[in-house]
Parts: structure tokens; sequence; C-alpha cells
């Protein structure tokens, strides 16, 4: 998606946004989940947890290392989105600016937890993208897969990527709300 800036209404161009429907991108680089990473997040939510800041105490409890709180998933889903938006969270220039963005909903599934040692690769896909007056609604599907490469996998999880299904630790689900642009009239050009 090629960098927008407002017309001199403000307004964005709904056309490729709205085009982004069907659109996925991959983080060129795999997400490590750092012990440290993981601590910080967890004094950050107030998560008191033993298993999200000591070895041992997570080794009893039957992990390799010390295990992410749920909501930690955001961090490497976050790197995704802003992919997607083509760096609105992370560029000056970004194809969505930042000031449009409306975060809406954020559904995490997992089907391990995520813990220190970790590598992750991400995924994201629009799922949906609908033209709602002067707002776009994205409809926003990232995956966090297992980096095989790195033999990291989890109890019961595949040894390779053959089967992207199996190989994902994380799935969310993300509506985004893109603000200030043209009512669908105006934007085919019907403006009177």
């Amino acid at each position: 998606m090629v960098a927008q800036a407002p017309a001199a209404d403000g307004q964005l161009d709904p056309g490729p946004i709205v085009a982004m429907a069907g659109r996925t991108v991959v983080v060129p680089d795999v997400y490590e989940v750092a012990a440290e990473k993981i601590r910080e997040f967890a004094v950050a939510i107030g998560e008191t947890a033993a298993v999200c800041h000591d070895v041992a105490a997570a080794q009893a409890a039957g992990h390799r290392g010390v295990v992410a709180p749920p909501t930690f998933a955001i961090v490497p889903v976050f790197r995704g989105l802003d992919l997607l938006t083509g760096g609105a969270f992370s560029r000056d220039d970004a194809a969505i600016p930042a000031a449009h963005l409306i975060h809406g909903e954020q559904r995490l599934t997992h089907r391990r937890p995520l813990v220190a040692g970790d590598r992750v690769r991400v995924a994201a896909t629009v799922l949906d993208a609908r033209h709602v007056g002067t707002t776009v609604v994205l409809t926003i599907r990232t995956d966090l897969l297992d980096d095989p490469v790195a033999g990291t996998l989890g109890a019961g999880q595949h040894d390779t990527a053959a089967d992207a299904d199996t190989s994902v630790v994380c799935q969310a689900r993300t509506v985004v709300m893109v603000t200030g642009v043209r009512e669908p009239a105006a934007a085919d050009g019907d403006a009177g």
C-alpha cells in the first residue's frame, strides 16, 4: 500500500483501504520471545504469577522457560498490523496515518502459551474491509506461527510448516477503524 496523505479536505481516499481485503503480509523477520521481554510485560500489566517471572517456577509447571501472559501476544501481532497498514505505528509517512486509526476490538486465541525461547513468524490477513460512512472497518486475522527451523516447537506441535494450521501458536482477530475517509458517494465521484 502506497503512503496516502489526506486530501485538501482532510479526508482519505477509501479505495486503496477497501482494496486491502484479502491482502496478506508476512513480517520478514522472526520474532524471538525473550524472558526479559516477558518479565517486563508482566510487570507492566500487573501479572504476578511466578511462571511469568521465575524460570524455576515455569519449569516446575512443565515449561522450558518463563511463560508469557496471554496478552503478550499483542507484541508480535502489532508488528503484523504495522506492516499491513504501511507503517502506521512506526513511520511518519505511513500508508494509513496513525491519526486515522481507532483500535476497535482484539481477540486472542492461544493453542499454547508463548514461552521464553520461542521464535514465531507473523502473518496478517485483512479478512474484510467495509466502507461505512466516513469510516472503513478492517477485520484482520494475525497468525503467530512456530518457526520450525528454531527447534522451539511446543508439545504436540509438528516439526514442519507444511501444515500451517498445526504450527499456529496464537491467532488474533482485530477490528481496526480507519476514520476520516470520504463518503461512499463522494468517493465514487457522485458529489452532488
